[in-house]
């Protein structure tokens, strides 16, 4: 029986439901185990103080028993814990563990790419409100990637701007928070040959071509293979509509083939994908493969 540790890195759940999901997962097989928030006095929008936080990180990155990491709710603060996490010892860990979030928690999949013995899933996190049942698509989805070794899995594509089609390892997440990582020894210094992944929620076009600019401008858009435009939740007006525009700016901004993949990010449905697997995109499809998970 595969053991799921559920922490909370960054910010409290809004809403809790956690224990009647916890009820749903243990009947699907799995010894799953959390601990309370407290919230933070200082700092209200984080889930524990930094030292609660960094605690029960260490906890259950350093636990042999534990098979998958699986974060609660993103926000804020995850970046704050990545300076004093004990890289050493992580790097010489010698159990291989799963670790699964995304928004906020993109900073620690992008802390931990590199890391021996990791698989890194971007996708659904359990306290939030579009975590609604274990029986919906990509929660479903997820669970197979926690369950297999080995395998494809196939998503649809809207559209493809530029030349297709794109092969290459994946690597991305939540565009702001990756983005804030850029100059820091947390974010990988070259990306050549990946296909990148971008989602965000609340941002507008003018503030996602900045921060596209960062890493133009950085060279790590240089060798990489092109982009995938997860949902880009909240643009103004029709989100579909300004994607297109959104889509159109950067591959003519940055010479670079650009597709729109959607159910990737903040949206209801969030189905997950694996930093580093390899990777297959055209007109159509997006196929990624698992890597012996």
């Amino acid at each position: 029986m595969q053991k799921i540790r559920i922490i909370h890195p960054s910010s409290k759940a809004t809403e809790d439901t956690l224990s009647e999901k916890i009820i749903e997962l243990k009947k699907a097989g799995y010894h799953t185990e959390s601990k309370p928030t407290t919230g933070d006095p200082i700092a209200p929008w984080l889930s524990n103080p930094g030292k609660t936080r960094l605690n029960e990180l260490n906890d259950a990155i350093n636990d042999p028993s534990v098979d998958i990491i699986l974060c609660g709710r993103g926000g804020y603060g995850c970046s704050d814990l990545l300076p004093d996490l004990n890289w050493k010892s992580i790097n010489n860990l010698n159990s291989p563990k799963l670790l699964c979030g995304f928004s906020d928690i993109s900073a620690l999949l992008a802390a931990f790419y590199d890391k021996p013995n990791w698989s890194l899933i971007h996708g659904p996190m359990i306290n939030t409100k579009n975590w609604r049942s274990l029986y919906q698509d990509d929660v479903q989805e997820l669970l197979n990637c926690f369950n297999s070794s080995g395998g494809q899995h196939t998503m649809d594509v809207s559209f493809l701007r530029g030349k297709g089609p794109l092969e290459g390892r994946l690597f991305g997440g939540c565009l702001s928070v990756l983005t804030n990582l850029i100059g820091t020894s947390f974010l990988p210094e070259k990306l050549d040959e990946h296909i990148l992944i971008f989602e965000d929620v609340n941002e507008s076009i003018p503030k996602i071509i900045r921060n596209l600019n960062q890493w133009h401008q950085c060279g790590l858009l240089t060798k990489s293979c092109g982009i995938i435009l997860g949902d880009f939740i909240g643009l103004d007006g029709d989100d579909q509509s300004e994607i297109v525009k959104l889509a159109k700016l950067v591959e003519e901004r940055y010479q670079i083939p650009v597709a729109h993949v959607p159910n990737i990010g903040h949206g209801e449905t969030n189905f997950p994908f694996l930093l580093g697997a390899k990777a297959v995109l055209d007109s159509k499809h997006f196929i990624w493969e698992e890597r012996g998970l």
